[in-house]
Order: C-alpha cells, then sequence, then structure tokens
C-alpha cells in the first residue's frame, strides 16, 4: 500500500541524462543565445563584450558536450558557464588595470620593462 510518507521515501525514478550531440547543437544554440546574450549584457552593460562572451560560452559548451552530466537542464548549464565567463572576464580586467597602474604591464617605446614600485607587488597579492 502506498502512503504519502512511503511515496516521498521512496528514492525518485532517475531521469535519463539529455545527450548532446554534435548534430542537434546547432538547434540548441539557436534555441538558447538570445537569453544567454541577455543574461551576460546585464552583467556586462557592453554589446561587443557580451557577443565575445556568448561566443565563448557556446564555443565551451559545445568543447564540454560530453562531460555534461543531465543533473540539470540545459539552460540552466548553459547559464553557469556564461556567469563564469563573465566573472573570469571581470577577473581579468581589474587585474589588468592595477598592472597598467602600477606599470607592470606597461612596456616602454625600447621594449623594455618600466621599473615597478616596490609595493606593486603587494597590491597585486591583495586583489589577487
Amino acid at each position: 500500500m502506498e502512503t504519502a510518507l512511503t511515496a516521498t521515501l521512496n528514492p525518485a525514478v532517475p531521469r535519463e541524462r539529455e545527450e548532446i550531440s554534435a548534430s542537434s547543437f546547432d538547434q540548441l544554440m539557436r534555441q538558447h543565445q538570445r537569453r544567454v546574450h541577455r543574461v551576460i549584457f546585464l552583467l556586462v552593460r557592453d554589446d561587443d563584450i557580451a557577443d565575445t562572451l556568448t561566443q565563448e560560452c557556446f564555443l565551451r559548451a559545445y568543447k564540454k558536450r560530453a562531460s555534461f552530466r543531465g543533473e540539470c537542464r540545459i539552460e540552466t548549464w548553459l547559464l553557469r558557464i556564461a556567469v563564469n565567463l563573465v566573472r573570469d572576464h571581470g577577473k581579468s580586467r581589474r587585474t589588468s588595470f592595477w598592472k597598467r597602474l602600477v606599470g607592470l604591464e606597461d612596456r616602454s617605446t625600447n621594449d623594455e620593462p618600466r621599473a615597478a614600485h616596490p609595493a606593486a607587488f603587494g597590491i597585486l597579492a591583495a586583489i589577487r
């Protein structure tokens, strides 16, 4: 006899893993491209960067499609990749800004590195 208590204690029937084939990826990209782009654009507020990160998102998804475990919807997986890309982009921009500010990335005309202030290394260590 099945009751409400035993029904909740029984494990759920596992879903079949959703496969992403190379042939179906084009359709998947068309289906989710606008939403992924919109989420990225809302985070970075720059259309060119959003376009680039959207392309990178789908490139990474295509390369890693075999590692999709099917524990979530494909849309959730794509948006997680997109948010991680935006986060990585922000980190690299901040690091680049501080490197330029303290003179570690700037090169003079004769391609010799400019001497950085000794405190620059401490600043960079603090932002990482």
